[in-house]
């Protein structure tokens, strides 16, 4: 899951912020991700200095890097892993480190596709545009405590207000596209885990219709059990509660973390969670054993294992606005997408050529008609379908488009490879042949 707010205290992040938090010190002494790194000189271990004078926008030098130092913004990225990694990793203290480097990486993947989405303002000739291709540096910091002390594995990006262009030249960020796309991009971060996890530790993840993730062997009675903050901020929310009330909620029941020792912690919970759960040796086998199906109750039976979760979650989506308005569902289905996935590239271009067009005109329709036309819903969730349709279209272009390159690195690959053999061989003396 991914959380972006605006940062505005430096120092909540570190021990300078005195006994109140002491963040820094506690868990985690922070390091600094980005491609940005190289532009300032800045090394992976992060340090308290370069990073006030970054969060203000200046270099580590203290330089400042554009007219309006200190005006620009700070925003917290937090990526958060799902109850079970937190619960796996304190249940199995010898699984930590591998735990570790797997939702490390998967953090560093995730940043490195919203650099994608942050850009900076150029003015040319007296236009201003939008640059996409930026370096951005991230300071981060690994916890492992929820607020009510829970185990809850977590990274904080702080991602430092400027960026920079190809040539290295400072500009203030633009992240609006970054706030659209944070679904998507704490998707990536769950689908990396999930990865990682089976293929290293041979624990299989399944996703339910919301796309939250969970560890199969691991039931709800444990997660409810160590998820005293959700609780917390679920009972204040209430039933049905957006994302915004719950953050809301979140803000308004914000406590500061009692003081604490994280090793005393971990050994508690480790302990709690053998004896009260049986997360045993063999339990840990039992569940590399499991297979994918599971039960209802705990909602994680995926709908079609030929589907990625993105598109189960449309097809949901899809359904209830179609039942709300009274028409029969058409648009994406399982057979659809498997016919995507064998389509050409020429044969892609096209079919998002021929529904954007579509869209196009559905859009105009809407436009025209009146906001209490009953015909309104129906023509809306048609409008929605052909979206749907048309995002797994561009999804299955990227992917092929990924695949083609990959096999592209390949074929050059071997081509040196040939190339270098060939030197080897007539390079070798007459008597050496």
């Amino acid at each position: 899951m991914l959380r972006i707010k605006q940062s505005k205290n430096s120092s909540y992040y570190t021990n300078e912020y005195g006994e109140k938090e002491n963040y820094y010190d506690k868990e985690s002494k922070g390091f600094w991700l980005g491609s940005a790194k190289e532009f300032l000189g800045l090394k992976d271990e992060l340090t308290i200095d370069e990073y006030n004078k970054l969060f203000k926008g200046q270099s580590p030098n203290g330089k400042n890097l554009t007219y309006q130092t200190g005006k620009h913004r700070t925003y917290d990225l937090t990526l958060s892993c799902n109850k079970d990694v937190s619960i796996l990793k304190a249940a199995y203290p010898q699984l930590a480190d591998t735990i570790d480097k797997i939702t490390l990486n998967a953090a560093k993947e995730t940043l490195q596709e919203a650099q994608k989405f942050i850009a900076v303002r150029e003015t040319k000739n007296g236009v201003t545009t939008k640059n996409f291709e930026t370096n951005s540096v991230f300071g981060t910091f690994h916890h492992s405590t929820s607020r009510e002390l829970d185990p809850q594995e977590h990274y904080h990006n702080l991602l430092m207000p400027l960026s920079f262009n190809s040539k290295g030249k400072a500009y203030a960020n633009d992240v609006s596209k970054l706030f659209k796309n944070q679904k998507y991009l704490g998707n990536i971060f769950q689908k990396s885990i999930a990865r990682e996890l089976e293929k290293q530790l041979g624990l299989k993840t399944v996703f339910n219709e919301k796309g939250l993730s969970r560890i199969i062997g691991i039931n709800k009675e444990e997660r409810d059990y160590f998820s005293k903050r959700k609780e917390q901020i679920e009972k204040l929310a209430g039933d049905n509660a957006s994302y915004r009330d719950k953050d809301l909620a979140s803000l308004a029941s914000r406590q500061t973390k009692k003081d604490y020792d994280l090793s005393k912690l971990q050994e508690n919970w480790n302990k709690e969670l053998q004896q009260k759960f049986g997360f045993n040796e063999a339990r840990l086998q039992s569940m590399r054993n499991k297979p994918v199906e599971t039960k209802k109750a705990d909602l994680l039976q995926s709908k079609s294992a030929n589907l990625d979760n993105r598109t189960t979650r449309q097809i949901s989506i899809f359904k209830n606005i179609a039942k709300l308005s009274k028409v029969k569902p058409r648009g994406i289905s399982s057979k659809s997408v498997a016919s995507f996935s064998s389509s050409s590239r020429e044969q892609l271009h096209n079919s998002i050529a021929q529904l954007q067009a579509s869209l196009g005109s559905i859009q105009a329709q809407l436009s025209s008609m009146r906001q209490e036309d009953p015909n309104r819903l129906q023509v809306f969730s048609q409008f929605l379908s052909l979206g749907f349709q048309l995002q797994e279209l561009q999804q299955q272009l990227a992917e092929l488009q990924r695949k083609e390159l990959e096999k592209a690195i390949e074929q050059n690959k071997e081509s040196e490879k040939t190339k270098g053999r060939e030197r080897t061989r007539f390079d070798r003396s007459p008597k050496d042949r």
